[in-house]
């Protein structure tokens, strides 16, 4: 990017030259200021350890290159730069493996070669900083390819050994990605983790730190994809019953993944079923002297249930059928 260009960007983060000091394996550094050519030293690969001078004018576009970075990206290539890289810092490799797939590079073989003995120090790595790792991943178009290099270095089932990429996900996380929800990020890990085996998601939620909303959708997806057999129901009052109440992202994920029949209904439930509703209400049952009960809210899905499958077609049909249930109760 040319200097020039700087003024044209949306977002320029500033940040001060820096050094890192790591007491542990997994830990986060201890941070300390220090001259550019140190904070390059700390970064996590050769081509993210370049710098273009801004300032003085005299030295305005100079590149300060010192681990050949260049040359790396030129042939495609990720390189850390020293052995100890993702012993110091794990999730080195999910950004790698993110950097990878974004950008169309490689692991250069001696970089790759560090990655199995890296592995055990991701148990000292915390949920948050997992999840927090594997959530920019799924915001991106390229996340099946970075899942699948995670996958491929064993990096997935060092997290969590149910943790895997699943036989559909390109089509899956594609899907969520063509028409991307409000909640981007829920519905992607709807979509990545429903088809895992619904036993291993409290294990899975309480290693990746998930808050309970996100536990809850991710759960309910697992569980609607493992049987759907109400939720694909070609009747819109059961589908119906087996959507309704379901989270927001599950829903949503619904809508894109999976059968066709589920994908119809999700979408049906979203547009258009969560908002039928009878005209009759309780205050219309207590003012026709019906005394409460259990049977105010039978009598009020029966009217919605029939709206839903189309046996209603106007107020004066649904009148009618009150009446027939009202006399039920005589």
């Amino acid at each position: 990017m040319p200097p020039e260009s700087i003024g044209h960007l949306e977002h320029v983060d500033f940040a001060g030259a820096r050094t890192e000091l790591y007491a542990h394996s997994g830990a986060l550094p201890t941070v300390q200021p220090a001259q550019i050519e140190d904070d390059l030293r700390r970064r996590d690969f050769t081509v993210n350890a370049m710098v273009l001078m801004l300032a003085p004018a005299r030295e305005r576009g100079l590149l300060i290159d010192p681990h050949d970075g260049q040359t790396d990206l030129a042939d495609g290539v990720l390189r850390v730069l020293h052995p100890h890289s993702f012993e110091d810092d794990p999730t080195r490799i999910f950004r790698g493996a993110r950097l990878a797939a974004r950008y169309g590079l490689r692991f250069a073989d001696e970089t790759a070669d560090l990655i199995p003995e890296a592995l055990p120090a991701l148990d000292e790595v915390s949920g948050e900083r997992v999840r927090t790792e594997l959530r920019l991943i799924l915001r991106e178009p390229s996340a099946v390819a970075a899942l699948r290099l995670l996958d491929d270095f064993g990096t997935l089932q060092a997290i969590e050994p149910s943790l895997a990429v699943t036989p559909h996900l390109e089509d899956d996380l594609g899907a969520v990605h063509a028409h991307p929800p409000a909640d981007l990020e829920a519905v992607m890990w709807c979509a990545w983790l429903c088809r895992l085996d619904p036993d291993a998601h409290k294990d899975l939620a309480v290693r990746l730190a998930f808050n309970a909303p996100l536990a809850s959708a991710v759960r309910a997806a697992a569980n609607l994809m493992h049987a759907p057999a109400q939720a694909e129901s070609g009747v819109a009052s059961t589908a119906y019953k087996a959507l309704h109440g379901l989270p927001q992202a599950t829903l949503e994920m619904a809508a894109r993944v999976g059968g066709p029949a589920l994908r119809r209904n999700a979408s049906a439930y979203l547009l258009q079923w969560r908002y039928v509703r009878p005209a009759t209400t309780g205050d219309t049952l207590r003012q026709r002297g019906v005394p409460p009960g259990p049977h105010y809210k039978r009598i009020l899905e029966t009217l919605r249930d029939a709206w839903l499958d189309g046996a209603l077609d106007t107020d004066a049909d649904e009148a009618a059928l009150l009446e027939r249930l009202l006399a039920e109760l005589a």
